[in-house]
């Protein structure tokens, strides 16, 4: 966990250990991690014709031309395939021109000259490596990391002094608490043994569907430092967090998955799974692998479900559901749900709304 404070971002290209192309970009007043790589934040290049007065692109952007796959695209134009000019490509697949088709993907494509060139006249060559480099003022961190006592560091945005820590703040049993001024700069991710490790963040009416979220097919905004860091301890988080170690589920040696619910920053509910004999990040949310509910009547012998798993009712968007029986809306028993869209029911009210919903794992 880092809050970076960056600078400036730098993009290369390298052939045969060899920088090739570079471009230098001020990262003042950017948000995502991809909105930095713009024609206004551009400050130097490699390509001296890219700072000329009057330049234009047709495309200047992490996503590219999307439609064809043309990524960290900087493109002048397009003019049918033979006219086609621009500086630098990735071709994460190639569609239309000939420039572009039987390449080994993804492919990082540059231009020779140092200046714009045609694509169609193969001015580019590919590239061995594409590196993106960053430059950060705050060595806070880095005295963190050479200390062996140092666990965690926090800094002040007004003075600027660095306090070195020997608690984690990802610990839920530590006390954290920041202000205008004293932040949570940094933190070794090593726990000991048998701890919750916090993979996974719902935060109720961001607008972004929890369930896409989890299984990652759509992109997060960047996220606060708070959303990384441990329900209780009251830190701004106003969106959802997702760690990558979701995307390399069966790798890992995940023991148990602990699913919660809070409100007022108190856990009001929680359950335990076995990930034994799982797969896919969503195999482990069953009744099969329930080994401890705060809802006692969920290990009752005999007890029937007609959902229980991440992916729920679909049609009505109902995620990481736990029901008993449809019998009406009236009737309808359960026990937890998320709402991606609106209910299919006008429920009674004899359930509250979690202010956020958190994923642990223990290894």
């Amino acid at each position: 966990m880092y809050r970076f404070m960056i600078l400036k971002v730098k993009v290369a290209m390298y052939k045969d250990s060899v920088m090739v192309m570079n471009m230098v970009f001020n990262n003042t007043d950017t948000g995502l991690n991809t909105d930095w790589y713009s024609q206004d934040h551009l400050a130097y290049s490699s390509y001296t014709d890219m700072t000329t007065f009057g330049i234009t692109y047709n495309f200047f952007s992490i996503q590219g031309d999307e439609a064809i796959e043309r990524r960290f695209y900087i493109n002048n134009n397009y003019n049918g395939c033979p006219f086609d000019m621009g500086w630098i490509a990735v071709f994460d697949y190639g569609f239309t021109c000939s420039y572009d088709i039987g390449l080994q993907y993804p492919a990082f494509a540059y231009m020779t000259n140092n200046i714009m060139g045609q694509w169609d006249l193969k001015a580019f060559q590919l590239a061995d490596a594409l590196a993106i480099y960053i430059q950060n003022t705050n060595k806070c961190a880095s005295y963190c990391l050479a200390d062996i006592a140092c666990v965690s560091a926090n800094y002040n945005f007004v003075t600027n002094q660095c306090q070195l820590s020997t608690k984690s703040p990802l610990d839920e049993t530590a006390s954290v608490v920041e202000d205008n001024e004293w932040k949570v700069l940094f933190c070794k991710k090593d726990l000991p043994p048998n701890s919750w490790e916090l993979i996974f963040r719902g935060t109720p009416g961001t607008g972004v569907k929890l369930y896409d979220s989890y299984v990652g097919t759509v992109s997060l905004p960047t996220h606060e430092v708070g959303c990384q860091l441990p329900v209780t301890h009251n830190l701004t988080c106003t969106t959802h967090y997702r760690d990558p170690i979701l995307d390399i589920w069966s790798s890992q040696s995940i023991l148990k998955v602990k699913v919660a619910m809070y409100k007022d920053n108190v856990m009001v509910m929680n359950m335990v799974f076995n990930n034994t004999d799982t797969g896919l990040n969503t195999d482990w949310y069953s009744p099969d692998h329930l080994v401890y509910s705060s809802y006692t009547d969920m290990t009752t012998v005999g007890i029937t479900y007609n959902f229980f798993s991440i992916k729920g009712d679909e049609p009505v968007g109902r995620r990481f559901y736990i029901n008993k029986n449809y019998g009406g809306c009236a009737v309808d028993v359960g026990w937890i749900a998320v709402y991606d869209s609106g209910p299919g029911c006008t429920y009674e009210n004899a359930f509250q709304l979690a202010d956020a919903l958190a994923i642990y794992i223990q290894k």
